[in-house]
């Protein structure tokens, strides 16, 4: 929700909207730290085996890259479907975190898996 309120900023110039972005990037930034850090330190927890932690860590790596990759050339493509410029940016915002929430409800697991 707090990405999305990045992009859902009310519309205007000036010190008050400057104000809105930098609250709501930093309430962001600090929502996604309590989720990243856990999520960094877990091949720590999961296995005491260097080499292990290196293959666990690379292929997270590699999937987060090609993800990183496909968001970064659809995003403009669905920015302009949904009307281009300011529009579009709040088409996406409100429709991001939906999906980012599907995510996290454990769309991730693997069967027979905790």
């Amino acid at each position: 929700m707090l990405f999305g309120a990045i992009f859902t900023a009310p519309s205007g110039a000036g010190p008050a909207a400057g104000a809105y972005v930098a609250v709501a990037f930093l309430a962001t930034a600090t929502a996604f730290a309590f989720f990243q850090v856990p999520y960094v330190a877990m091949p720590a927890e999961l296995t005491g085996d260097y080499a292990e932690r290196t293959r666990l860590m690379t292929w997270r790596i590699a999937v987060l890259a090609l993800a990183i990759l496909v968001a970064g050339a659809v995003a403009p493509l669905v920015r302009d479907a949904a009307g281009g410029g300011v529009p579009g940016l709040r088409w996406m915002g409100e429709r991001t975190p939906p999906v980012g929430a599907l995510r996290l409800d454990g769309g991730g697991r693997i069967p027979g898996q905790l």
